[in-house]
């Protein structure tokens, strides 16, 4: 076994016993667990009936109707679902970590440090939420459309949501870091969770005025659109309301996601140079 195998053994190792550690915590404190479970399925259902509201009185919004918004909201939410399952949790606990001095704990394992900051609290009710969601939303948009879809196809979304939600790690990362300098940036990131909303929808959805600028913004200057409507359109081929998404949208979501995930971890390695401990 070489050296690099025996380290990625041991990350798997680690994340496994952090994942059945937090089903035990989750049956011990079951009324924790459904409650939270049962508020996060309402708040993620309230955002669907306001679409179903709107689709009472319309038949198209943006010269989409109800399915394509179903497929849209189900990319979403299965890219949501990988980032609250391992990752939601560690990252807006960063700040009271570093507050509390438990940062010191963490950056002294033997680990590296995106892995221990990212991966040692699983949020389940979140994860199981948004997956169930993003799972039915897309079946109701797949049949709803009447969509036959290849195996090929098929692979390459799921990239493209696996890029999806490596971009959205990667922005709430880096967003939360700023903790490291702003003591507590939760506002920050309350405020991103508001504006990530976006990426739920499509640009030609906006006013022409603005449209143009919100797609440029939402796509090549925080892609939002990689998470859910690019994964979306290639779903759809050409069955959508606008142009066939091509092939080449998997090599440009992977570069995104790389570059992203890049700045990421120069970022990271920032904010430890200048952290300072608070222990003794």
């Amino acid at each position: 076994m070489t050296n690099r195998e025996g380290e990625m053994r041991k990350y798997i190792h680690v994340l496994s016993i952090v994942i059945r550690n937090s089903f035990y915590k989750a049956s011990a404190y079951r009324a924790n667990f459904f409650s939270g479970l049962i508020t996060d399925f309402c708040f993620n259902l309230s955002r669907i009936v306001f679409v179903n509201i709107l689709f009472g009185h319309m038949d198209t919004l943006g010269g989409w109707n109800i399915h394509h918004y179903q497929l849209f909201f189900g990319c979403s939410f299965l890219a949501e679902s990988i980032y609250m399952f391992f990752f939601y949790n560690s990252h807006t606990t960063i700040s009271r970590r570093i507050i509390c001095g438990d940062m010191d704990f963490l950056l002294t394992k033997p680990m590296a440090e995106m892995f221990v900051l990212s991966s040692m609290d699983i949020n389940l009710g979140s994860g199981i939420s948004n997956f169930v969601l993003g799972m039915s939303f897309l079946s109701m948009g797949v049949n709803g459309l009447d969509l036959e879809i290849a195996p090929g196809r098929l692979a390459l979304f799921g990239f493209l949501v696996l890029c999806g939600s490596m971009i959205y790690f990667s922005l709430s990362l880096m967003i939360n870091l700023l903790s490291f300098w702003v003591v507590n940036a939760n506002s920050v990131f309350d405020l991103f969770m508001n504006i990530t909303d976006l990426y739920r929808y499509p640009g030609d959805l906006f006013p022409r005025v603005v449209s143009s600028v919100i797609t440029f913004v939402i796509t090549f200057v925080l892609p939002l659109q990689f998470i859910a409507i690019l994964p979306a359109g290639w779903l759809m081929g050409d069955s959508g309301a606008g142009s066939e998404v091509g092939g080449e949208v998997g090599i440009f979501a992977g570069i995104y996601a790389a570059v992203f995930m890049l700045l990421g971890y120069c970022l990271l390695r920032r904010a430890i140079g200048r952290y300072s401990s608070v222990g003794s």
